[in-house]
């Protein structure tokens, strides 16, 4: 018997020593768990020296002394008790909050506190007889009615959490193993198996829950975005001031392309090493483009630091064989100032990126949280808009020279909203509605909405030749695009010559290939295009050769500087430009509208020089349809 018991304590040492090798040269997230997990580790390294040590005691008790030999037995059974409820704390914190996790640890802490009395004071009996001496008697009672006590509240926590099944059944197979070792441990004495199970239990959470692997980015030789949102969830949850520091390398997608994936993971790997070294802690790949920051210290000494690593990121990076510059933009989130949970932290990093810039720090200030307060009610404004319908479609009258009259308009959305935010201009609301994955269903809840107003009112029959309707760079490059107009203007009657789509010059460079096809199938529909902003984008001339627009419409920006007040500034280079280019453009047998028109004087100037249709605050603002009818009637 003597000998399986060596055998148990040789495999159970083997167990822990793998265990341990494996889990100590791993870098570890400085988790609560992680805390527990390392106590049970400690415990089960006790509980085999203990274990060896009992052994030695109870088989020369003769020699030993009495006080040492129970002292030893006692530890030993503390040892066991102390790991049962490691374990329990462990569990309890990878399946709870913070907050429920600590009512769980008192429901535990009194039983353990008891548990360790009792064995410490109670009767301690030994069998010195053949085939091997062991202990028993009411001490030993104890630890069975802590087994039976802890291995069953954690199966209770674990059954009723949402942890995902795989894991919710390692914690109970872990935790039964303790229930069938203690059933055969109290049926033969003899046997010592509380060291080998104490390591396979240990060995079984290990591989279940304790891969430091699934937490470590290879790339930047740091901790992953797993690990950033874990320990988000724990430095939220403790309640006390931080601040995250989010650093984001702006050109982060062109360095991978100019020096491949393995330079820019050199790159990221260096620039995660000095913001260690820099502010001694732990740095996370939290995103594609960010390396972040836990730090326990106020917003001026984050602000501090920040411009001191902003300082280094300005200068280039001796990094795959040349020096390399990095755009990075330094973000500050004090905790819980700025940010009160995960999903704020989270909400307030997408926000602070800026989509250009030469780098910086940006620090979360008052005035910065009120902006994104009011552009996450924009945003709930415009979901609510899309579901229930409350988005309003106003008209511009364009005015047609040849015909002196309004022969058309421009179709425009509007946020409708009276009790709350008040008017919210398109330029902060369009943007949102591209970001969030909206702008597709906005586009096509106006070009709904003008057909509908078109059957309605008969504008043919009033003198409107065609409305025009602006598309999207999503809608742009949306395949389905000409099927989903297609069906619109079917169920409502209205002729595709009626319609005329407005097409911006970014979204037409940027969306080529897909915006070809979606423009021919259109065009065998009937609709015509215009180019919506000319001399705002690309301006690229030969691609507006090649698309062959309907009408091109000049944006303002070329027009007012032609203009000191009611004077011309004829020959000056502003004018110059824009009588090029309304030559030009006439030349190709192409209509001009002119935007932003707002004086007589540049009606006169424009319409003598050639322009077809003027379109502008002289005229009229944008106005809802029924007093776009007054006028035109």
């Amino acid at each position: 018997m003597n000998d399986i018991n060596i055998k148990f304590q040789i495999s159970a040492a083997c167990f822990l020593l793998l265990i341990c090798l494996k889990y100590f040269s791993m870098k570890k997230l400085k988790l609560v768990s992680t805390h527990c997990f390392t106590g049970l580790l400690i415990c089960a390294a006790a509980n085999i020296v203990l274990d060896v040590v009992t052994v030695f005691t109870v088989s020369n008790h003769e020699s030993v002394p009495e006080a040492l030999n129970g002292a030893a037995h006692r530890l030993f059974l503390i040892s066991i008790i102390t790991a049962l409820f490691f374990l329990y704390c462990y569990v309890n914190s990878l399946i709870w909050s913070r907050r429920r996790s600590k009512r769980y640890l008192l429901a535990g802490l009194l039983p353990y506190g008891a548990a360790v009395i009792l064995a410490a004071v109670l009767p301690l009996y030994y069998n010195y007889g053949d085939p091997v001496p062991y202990s028993y008697g009411p001490a030993t009672h104890v630890l069975y009615t802590a087994v039976g006590y802890f291995t069953l509240i954690t199966i209770i926590s674990a059954a009723r959490s949402d942890i995902r099944g795989d894991r919710k059944a390692a914690v109970i197979i872990g935790a039964s193993m303790w229930i069938v070792a203690g059933i055969i441990q109290f049926l033969f004495p003899e046997l010592f198996l509380s060291a080998l199970a104490i390591s396979l239990m240990t060995f079984f959470v290990y591989l279940s829950f304790e891969n430091p692997r699934e937490l470590y980015d290879d790339e930047s030789e740091s901790f992953n975005r797993r690990a950033f949102h874990i320990m988000l969830d724990e430095f939220c949850s403790e309640r006390r001031q931080f601040c995250v520091i989010n650093v984001v390398i702006g050109n982060m997608s062109a360095i991978n392309n100019r020096y491949g994936h393995e330079g820019g993971a050199g790159l990221l790997s260096e620039a995660a090493e000095y913001l260690s070294k820099t502010a001694r802690s732990e740095v996370y790949h939290s995103r594609g483009n960010s390396l972040s920051l836990f730090l326990p210290i106020g917003k001026d000494e984050a602000a501090r630091l920040s411009g001191e690593l902003s300082g280094r990121f300005h200068l280039p990076w001796r990094s795959v064989g040349g020096n390399v510059e990095m755009n990075a933009f330094v973000c500050v989130i004090p905790v819980p100032e700025a940010a009160d949970s995960p999903d704020e932290v989270l909400d307030m990093m997408s926000f602070m990126v800026p989509e250009k810039g030469e780098g910086g720090v940006i620090i979360a200030d008052t005035e910065l949280v009120a902006r994104k307060k009011r552009y996450a009610a924009v945003e709930e404004l415009v979901r609510k808009a899309v579901d229930e319908g409350g988005f309003d479609v106003v008209y511009q009258p364009i005015y047609s020279v040849k015909k002196q009259g309004f022969n058309s308009a421009e179709a425009l959305v509007r946020l409708r909203d009276r009790e709350t935010l008040g008017f919210v201009s398109p330029e902060e609301f369009i943007p949102i509605c591209e970001k969030r994955g909206m702008i597709s269903r906005v586009g096509k809840l106006v070009f709904e909405e003008v057909c509908r107003f078109a059957a309605k009112n008969n504008l043919r029959d009033k003198g409107i030749d065609y409305i025009e309707v602006n598309l999207s760079g999503v809608q742009c490059a949306d395949p389905t695009l000409s099927v989903q107009l297609s069906e619109i203007l079917t169920k409502y009657g209205v002729p595709a010559s009626f319609i005329n789509l407005e097409i911006t010059e970014t979204a037409a460079v940027e969306n080529e290939y897909c915006l070809e096809e979606n423009m021919r199938a259109l065009r065998r529909m009937g609709c015509s295009f215009s180019m919506d902003d000319f001399g705002t984008g690309y301006s690229n001339l030969s691609k507006m050769a090649e698309i062959s627009y309907n009408i091109i419409k000049l944006d303002k920006s070329l027009i007012w500087p032609c203009f000191d007040g009611d004077d011309f500034k004829r020959g000056e280079p502003a004018s110059v430009i824009l009588c090029s280019a309304v030559g030009m453009i006439s030349a190709l047998g192409v209509k001009i509208v002119a935007e932003g028109v707002e004086t007589a004087a540049q009606k006169d100037v424009l319409a003598e020089m050639g322009v077809d249709y003027l379109q502008g605050y002289y005229f009229s603002r944008p106005v809802s349809g029924e007093d776009f009818l007054r006028m035109i009637s």
